[in-house]
């Protein structure tokens, strides 16, 4: 089919003109090699979506080629890389023909229109593929946002590739979503299954299915750019180097080096000259600080997202033991305990994305080993990621097939776990931590503040809210959190057992390691941009910190430096008008579902703006209530336990 097409454009340049045959012949020679990825994933959206195969859909997926053959034009000229595919790239192949005495001197210019011409070709065929106009139609807007999205992970990676700079993990990976996931993997499925009419679950499906598979193609490509053969891949593995090319593998390299090794980098990547010794001498210092197995590693782990999935057979022997040995949830558990765990979350979903947001994640910036340790691991810029990874962890805890097969909960805490462990080794052995001041970090301590800070942190700020909730209700959401516990490798003799003993552990943490902390501050701040982000408009921006300051109180507020305002009264009445909705909640089965629609809807929309379109898609469990048909009663009101008296802290 491609061939075809350049055959038709072909014939309607040199009909213009004798002199476009170099511009033909080029443009031939883009769509020659390559392995037809996206088309691939256009023409399956398509067929997912319930659609026989026919031709029309064999030229869209064409289009989506022809678009790839554009970009990578560009995208060679941006990187004066001279080698695809184990050819020329269109800028270097004119050179040679300028070189020969051909016409045209400005190889670059000539591939830029090649390019364009290839970009616009793309959206002819894809117009004129013969499928219906009006599924044509239902594209146009996903077409917009595939192209924008490329042209921003492109504008984002040449921003940050400049010499001496050292690019940061989190920067990476979105320039690797941008440029890549998406437009590789998940936009060409979309465009698919859109073009066939399949449902918005499908398209979620796809997101979650094509995101960390793109990723994981990203990272490959990163290693491959580096350390493959140019004789297999058909690419210099220098030219990355050479330029300082901000991958994920040069971040993981620059946040791991160390006195000479750091030295090194930064006078080797992005040196215009730098030679193929240099460049080995770059590629020994990845494996040697552990960069290259730790990309390889997270390629791998995109793959094994759910309960079931077979392991990856390059999965190193040690990988794999752990994985196998932490598959199966805690054998104690009490199933009927859970469920009311879960019953407790769908009433009040919306209530504990509140208390996790408003409170526990601002009381946590308050205890500077804990604000340290996210400015060590590079989140003090990005505090949407933590949120969003907390929600999505407490989404996948308490649905109701968290255990099942083809959940994602215990995937996601067997990497939580993990991800501990290379945090608390890579902080240890990489010089990033002061033991001596601020002892092990991730420690027992902190594991069990932390689970405590979710748990009963986030039922005192419901509370301070004036949210009724049972005391079998709450007991149950702090079991769910001792689980979750069990899960991430703490002691369970050292677990608090209930919330009485919960509220005695987390007064001594606090007691021990509250205070300022300029890292702190820096997480507040951007915490609380983050949220007037979330908030439509701006009339109610003050709110946020109005909300932080009620919850967590006047001592915390003001050592993370939250602003005060007239709105701080605001807050103050805030239980009573949730104390009207539940009024209104408890008067009608429909008052009911509707107020729980809207907290579910809403808990989804503040997950759905923190993820800015990441895998991290949440389906917030609406269909608990209904499958048991009951409704807590209002009685037993829970109270937060008392405060631990000051001698029993102190034991």
């Amino acid at each position: 089919m491609l061939f075809r097409l350049a055959d038709e454009e072909e014939r309607e340049l040199l009909a213009l003109h004798s002199e476009l045959s170099p511009l033909s012949e080029q443009l031939r020679r883009s769509l020659a090699g390559g392995k037809r990825l996206r088309a691939a994933y256009l023409y399956w959206g398509w067929r997912a979506a319930g659609q026989p195969d026919c031709e029309g859909v064999i030229r869209a997926a064409a289009a989506m080629e022809l678009v790839h053959a554009a970009a990578c034009t560009h995208d060679d000229i941006i990187d004066d890389s001279r080698m695809r595919h184990g050819r020329p790239t269109a800028h270097a192949a004119f050179a040679a023909r300028a070189a020969r005495g051909a016409a045209g001197q400005r190889s670059g210019a000539l591939a830029m229109i090649l390019g364009d011409l290839l970009m616009g070709y793309a959206g002819y065929v894809f117009s004129s593929c013969g499928l219906p106009g009006a599924y044509l139609a239902r594209t146009v807007p996903l077409w917009a946002t595939l192209l924008r999205e490329t042209m921003a992970g492109e504008f984002l990676e040449v921003l940050r590739t400049r010499a001496g700079q050292v690019p940061q993990v989190a920067e990476s990976l979105e320039v690797a979503r941008f440029k890549t996931a998406k437009y590789t993997v998940e936009r060409p499925l979309h465009l698919g299954a859109t073009l066939g009419g399949g449902s918005r679950a499908l398209l979620d499906a796809f997101t979650a299915y094509g995101l960390p598979l793109g990723e994981a193609f990203q990272l490959r490509d990163d290693l491959l750019g580096t350390f493959g053969d140019p004789a297999r891949t058909g690419k210099s593995n220098v030219d990355d180097l050479r330029d300082g090319k901000p991958t994920a593998l040069l971040a993981l390299t620059a946040a791991a080096a160390r006195g000479a090794d750091r030295r090194l980098l930064a006078e080797l990547v992005g040196r215009p000259g730098l030679d193929g010794e240099e460049a080995s001498a770059v590629r020994a210092l990845m494996e040697r600080c552990g960069a290259r197995q730790q990309v390889d590693l997270n390629t791998l782990m995109r793959f094994f997202t759910t309960t079931g999935d077979p392991l990856p057979e390059r999965l190193p022997a040690s990988a794999r033991g752990y994985f196998e040995a932490t598959a199966l949830p805690p054998a104690w558990i009490d199933w009927d305990v859970m469920e009311q765990a879960r019953l407790f979350f769908a009433d009040n979903a919306a209530h504990i994305n509140t208390g996790l947001s408003f409170a526990a994640m601002p009381v946590s910036y308050a205890v500077p080993r804990m604000a340290r340790l996210l400015s060590r691991t590079h989140s003090l810029a990005y505090p949407s990621r933590r949120m969003a990874n907390t929600g999505q962890f407490v989404t996948y805890l308490m649905r109701s097939d968290s255990f099942a097969e083809g959940s994602a909960f215990l995937p996601a805490a067997q990497k939580v776990r993990l991800l501990h462990a290379a945090v608390r080794h890579h902080l240890r052995h990489g010089g990033h931590w002061d033991v001596e001041r601020d002892g092990l970090p991730i420690c027992q301590e902190d594991l069990i503040a932390g689970q405590t800070f979710f748990s009963l942190l986030v039922l005192d700020a419901m509370h301070r809210l004036g949210i009724h909730m049972t005391e079998e209700g709450a007991e149950a959401y702090y079991y769910a959190w001792r689980v979750v516990a069990a899960l991430l490798g703490c002691d369970m003799a050292a677990v608090p057992e209930n919330l009485a003993e919960a509220r005695a552990y987390c007064d001594l943490y606090l007691e021990r390691h509250l205070g300022p902390s300029p890292e702190g501050v820096v997480l507040s701040s951007q915490l609380l941009r983050l949220y007037e982000d979330v908030v439509p408009g701006t009339l109610f921006d003050p709110m946020v910190p109005a909300t932080v300051r009620y919850l967590v109180g006047d001592t915390i507020g003001d050592w993370l430096e939250v602003p005060r305002g007239p709105w701080d009264a605001a807050a103050r009445a805030v239980p009573v008008v949730l104390g009207l909705l539940e009024t209104i909640e408890d008067s009608s089965p429909f008052a009911e579902w509707a107020l729980d629609k809207a907290g579910s809807l809403l808990a989804g929309f503040e997950l759905s703006a923190l993820t800015r379109g990441r895998v991290m898609h949440h389906a917030i469990p609406a269909e608990l209530k209904p499958e048991y048909g009951v409704k807590a009663p209002r009685t037993g009101r829970w109270v937060p336990p008392a405060p631990a008296p000051a001698r029993a802290r102190a034991r």
